[in-house]
Formats: structure tokens, sequence, C-alpha cells
């Protein structure tokens, strides 16, 4: 018998094995799943609808939706946790290259524009003034 020989019936035992598995799965899946009539299809779907929709909170707990103030904070706290990933540690500012580097998609998009002195790296109040400058609603 040959090496190749060997591993080719190996392979094919392998994929009766996953075969034969794979089948009687399925007829497990089968037995254990009752068949619906059309009185437990109704059920069925009556349950899968409350399902869609959670359930109230109880009184007193629930959570108010931020304010806008919390939405621009928020923004800026990510804004700025993108912008110490891509700074250069010596300058504090950041290049196209830092940006490329730690996959900022939006400092490279925007550069240009977030890049008002045309030095070619961004300072944070670049970006911070460009950002608040295209936020809807201002």
């Amino acid at each position: 018998m040959t090496a190749f020989s060997a591993w080719s019936e190996r392979a094919l035992a392998r994929t009766y094995l996953g075969a034969g598995l794979l089948a009687l799965g399925a007829a497990a899946a089968l037995v254990w799943v009752p068949a619906a009539s059309a009185s437990q299809h109704g059920a069925v779907a009556q349950a899968a609808e409350g399902l869609v929709q959670p359930p109230p909170d109880r009184p007193g707990t629930a959570t108010p939706p931020p304010t806008l103030e919390q939405m621009v904070h928020m923004m800026k706290q990510d804004m700025w946790r993108h912008f110490v990933r891509a700074e250069d540690p010596q300058t504090r500012l950041v290049s196209r290259q830092g940006a490329r580097l730690s996959h900022w998609g939006y400092a490279l998009e925007h550069f240009r524009a977030m890049d008002v002195n045309h030095d070619g790296t961004l300072s944070f109040t670049e970006v911070w003034n460009y950002v608040r400058a295209h936020m809807p609603g201002r």
C-alpha cells in the first residue's frame, strides 16, 4: 500500500463518517420536531410575534435617551481615541501615514479638509473643529 492510497483511504473514511454523522443529526432533529398542525401554526406565529417586541421596562428603571450634550461628548471621546491611536508620540500630531496605519478611515477621507493650516498634519483641534462644523443640526 502506497502512502497516497493510505492517505486517500483515510480521507474517504473521514468523508463517509462525516456524512453519516450529518445524516444521523438530521434524523434526530426530525424526530424531536413535532409536525405542526394548523392550530399549532397559529400558536407558534403568535408566540413569535411576542418575541419580536421586548417586554416593557419596569417602572423607574428605563434609561432616558442621551441628551445632545451627552452625544457630542461621546463623539468627542470617540474622536480622541482615534486621534491618540494615530498620533505621532513626539509631535502629538496625526499625519496621513499615521491615520492609515491606525485604520482611521474618517481622517483619511477628510484629511485635506481638516488640515486648515495646510501643514500636512492634524491637531486634535483641527479634527474636532471639522467634526463640529459637520454635525447635523449645527
